[in-house]
């Protein structure tokens, strides 16, 4: 018999007699593909893990590096992330580890890119001054600089590219010619705006964007809206804001100035001073450029004409309608001071329209038509002056008017809100009887700014209930009580206190302080209520100011408490309009100690040499201060300046008076009491009354003035008991503090 044994022989080389030998685990393999994104988008990464044994696998997920993700689902195969703004193309690292059930692991990174989102956009443009040309121009949007070449005529293109988180930063470009002094700058406003302009052929161009031709123009538009410093306006409303506040003669002015410094200083004999690094620093500096002027304008006319001219006549600078083919048929509110062309400008369908101001003709009606040559006024005709004065050849009175006609308008700048126009104006006297031929017209150039209707601010962001609001007026004739027999006495109203009750919804009553004067110089005031209401374009009506119905306009919401606003006073018969400050009523009443001091009228830019100031001392007495420069010579000489001493005092109402005295034979004199009888040899000539609004480093008020004839008394008349009011006034005035006075004075 044979045995065979089955099974457990050392043949198979296992552990004879123990127990079967196990095989390794493996770890799982993993495949993951890296992904693209753009910045802000979501998306999810799928891993696939396989395991050689085929157990279960558990998956998590965690970022190695790069921009921060959120991450969520982080323990599945599948993990959801959110990728965050950037301001340039990124990338970040995942790792997703696979673990079996051995515990055994595989690891595996993958990348995320993230794509930024850019804006991109391109400028054509040119450089108006020849000595730029084949010069650098920058153009920075925030810290990010873009440069270009300007060829021999002037021309450059620029390529703009910028992080979509750059559409609120302003683009600002800037030509130097540092042998010249030469700086050119220009604001275009910010990224959104300028691509805006551009349209969708992405390339914004002069027809596009004004500004986009950097000039003398552009640059003293920047200095005055950068106050000389770069950075000083960072936000798209900032630069909207603040161009609504520049006086569009002046910021002119200053454009001719570069001019006369680049192309006519020979014959101007005007250079830029050694300390002022350039033409930007130059135009930036408004006393030293307002001097500049002043010293042109008096030695050579005539070459300051010529760089005048030479602005207006350049078609890359003044263009006949706005960029982009904007619609011109709209409403402009005028915001630089000048009655001669009104206040509002209404362009209506089918070409009609009017124009209104504070002259002796109020709102004209008017008819426009736009042509090759500009937007073309029919019917404008604003009244300056109407006068009888006595006729000689005739002899009788025959009436004059002086005739303001705005003929043709233009634009040197154009934006969504505010336009910088250039106004050509006929001003001639002519003889609504008859007598005499109109005289022959003078042609006139006035440059304002213009708030179009889309610059406007709703009333109702601005007004306050239960606080006090000083509104500038058209000059309204107010009551003279208890008048001086046979003297002609007046008082003009330019101004007006309001305050307001109800809610901005529904309206309600406003209290008109109603003033008047009496015919020997007592003021006496009272409170006339009316209704208002904010209407559905966000005017504000008042029924009853001074006799006139109201139309309140607020043209910039910046400062609440002094805003800029454009008011129009209509009474059936007649509507008159101005535009200026407002003033909100917050300062408490004056006490001796705060009114000590002295106040200064800010600088005239036309006449810099004619420094009109107050001196406010703590023994109660007080000094009127002028000068004149009347020989043109830049200098100020003591024959050149008028003193008037004088004293102040604080009334029961809380207002600081300051009163000036004249004697008839020496002129002006001290008084040595308050309040000399009219007989007096050093009488009463004037009495000013400032109702305190605002107090800071200026100071904001309602100031009255009132004249006296009491040094002027007929020497046969009987002297009268009481004081004779000549004529008196009530306007808004802002007054600077200073430290020392404006010029010298000798002896003093």
């Amino acid at each position: 018999m044979v045995l065979v044994a089955c099974g457990g022989g050392s043949s198979g080389g296992g552990n004879e007699g123990g127990t079967p030998a196990q095989p390794t685990n493996q770890a799982p393999s993993v495949t993951v593909e890296s992904i693209s994104l753009m910045e802000g988008e979501s998306a999810t990464i799928t891993a696939s893990a396989t395991d050689p044994e085929g157990s279960a696998v558990s998956y998590a997920w965690e970022q190695k590096s790069g921009v921060s993700l959120e991450l969520a689902d982080v323990d599945t195969a599948t993990v959801s992330i959110q990728v965050p703004a950037v301001t340039e193309d990124s990338q970040t690292t995942l790792v997703v580890t696979a673990t079996d059930a051995e515990g055994a692991k595989t690891s595996k990174e993958v990348v995320v890119s993230i794509v930024a989102r850019m804006v991109g956009f391109d400028i054509e443009g040119m450089v108006t001054e020849s000595l730029a040309a084949e010069a650098e121009i920058s153009f920075s949007v925030g810290e990010q600089i873009f440069t270009s070449e300007v060829d021999a005529t002037g021309q450059y293109l620029v390529s703009i590219n910028v992080d979509d988180s750059r559409v609120a930063d302003l683009v600002r470009a800037e030509v130097t010619n540092p042998g010249t002094k030469l700086k050119l700058v220009s604001l275009l406003g910010n990224v959104e705006s300028v691509i805006a302009a551009a349209g969708v052929d992405e390339l914004v161009t002069h027809d596009e964007l004004l500004s986009v031709n950097v000039s003398s123009l552009t640059t003293a538009m920047a200095a005055v809206i950068e106050e000389g410093e770069l950075g000083n306006v960072s936000t798209q409303e900032q630069f909207v804001g603040r161009k609504k506040l520049v006086d569009g003669y002046e910021a002119f002015q200053l454009a001719t100035l570069i001019e006369l410094v680049q192309s006519y200083s020979e014959s101007a004999g005007v250079t830029i001073p050694s300390d002022i690094d350039d033409t930007y620093a130059l135009v930036a500096n408004r006393e030293i450029a307002a001097l500049l002027l002043a010293e042109v304008r008096s030695n050579n006319p005539d070459t300051y004409q010529a760089a005048m001219d030479a602005i207006l006549g350049d078609s890359q600078l003044v263009v006949t309608a706005p960029a982009g083919n904007s619609e011109i048929q709209d409403t402009y509110y005028f915001t630089t001071s000048n009655i001669d062309l009104g206040a509002r400008l209404e362009l209506a369908p089918e070409g009609l329209g009017s124009l209104s101001g504070s002259s002796f003709s109020g709102k004209s009606e008017i008819t426009w038509t736009a042509t090759a040559e500009g937007l073309e006024l029919y019917g404008a005709d604003t009244v300056l002056s109407s006068l009888y004065e006595f006729d000689e050849n005739l002899g009788r009175n025959v009436l004059e008017e002086v005739v303001f006609q705005p003929k043709l308008v233009n634009w040197l700048d154009h934006g969504t809100e505010v336009d910088w126009l250039v106004v050509q104006a006929e001003e001639f006297t002519r003889y609504p009887n008859g007598e005499y031929p109109p005289s022959e017209p003078e042609l006139k150039i006035v440059t304002p700014i213009a708030i179009r209707n889309t610059g406007k601010v709703d009333a109702a962001d601005f007004l306050q209930m239960g606080l006090s609001l000083s509104i500038p007026l058209p000059s309204v004739a107010s009551e003279v009580t208890e008048p001086t027999p046979d003297q002609e006495q007046s008082l003009s109203a330019e101004s007006v206190q309001l305050t307001f009750a109800g809610n901005l919804v529904t309206g309600g009553s406003v209290s008109v302080n109603v003033d008047s004067i009496s015919g020997s110089g007592v003021p006496s005031s009272i409170q006339v209520s009316s209704p208002w209401e904010i209407d559905i374009n966000g005017h504000l009506l008042i029924d009853n100011v001074l006799g006139y119905k109201a139309e309140l306009v607020l043209l910039e919401g910046d400062n609440q408490k002094s805003p800029l606003v454009f008011v129009e006073l209509d009474n059936g018969a007649r509507a008159l309009s101005t535009s200026g400050k407002a003033y909100l009523k917050e300062a408490p009443a004056w006490t001796p100690d705060r009114a000590v001091g002295m106040y200064q009228y800010p600088m005239s830019f036309s006449a810099p040499l004619e420094p009109f100031w107050f001196e406010v001392n703590a023994d109660g007495t007080a000094l009127t201060a002028s000068t004149w420069d009347r020989n043109g010579d830049g200098e100020i000489t003591a024959d050149e300046t008028s003193l008037m001493p004088g004293l102040w005092r604080i009334n029961e109402a809380g207002n600081l008076l300051i009163r000036r005295y004249f004697a008839y034979t020496s002129g002006f004199c001290e008084s040595a009491i308050w309040d000399p009888a009219p007989g007096d040899e050093c009488a009463l000539y004037h009495e000013r009354e400032w109702v305190l609004h605002q107090e800071g480093e200026g100071i904001a008020v309602r100031n009255y003035h009132r004249f006296f004839l009491d040094p002027f008394l007929d020497e046969s008349m009987a002297i009268p008991e009481e004081h004779i009011l000549s004529s008196a006034s009530i306007f808004n005035a802002y007054f600077e503090r200073v430290e020392e006075r404006p010029v010298p004075i000798s002896g003093m």
